[in-house]
């Protein structure tokens, strides 16, 4: 596949796992409503547990400071 530059500034390839989560996190990021960003993550946390759950709500998180809200991820 192709390189792909994730929000911490690593390149990895685009059929990786690391591109995947953070495609979920920026998917869920970009959605309108914080309901829908909290239903969202409330039901990978029932179907992958609470580590799934808390790395992608950390990982939506950074990626909703930066890309949505324009803030930095510090």
């Amino acid at each position: 596949m192709s390189d792909v530059t994730l929000i911490d500034g690593c390149q990895v390839d685009s059929d990786s796992e690391a591109w995947r989560h953070e495609s979920e996190a920026r998917s869920v990021a970009h959605m309108p409503s914080t309901q829908q960003r909290h239903e969202y993550v409330d039901a990978v946390t029932r179907k992958r547990g609470a580590e799934a759950g808390k790395a992608l709500r950390d990982l939506a998180t950074r990626i909703r400071m930066v890309e949505v809200l324009g803030r930095s991820a510090t």
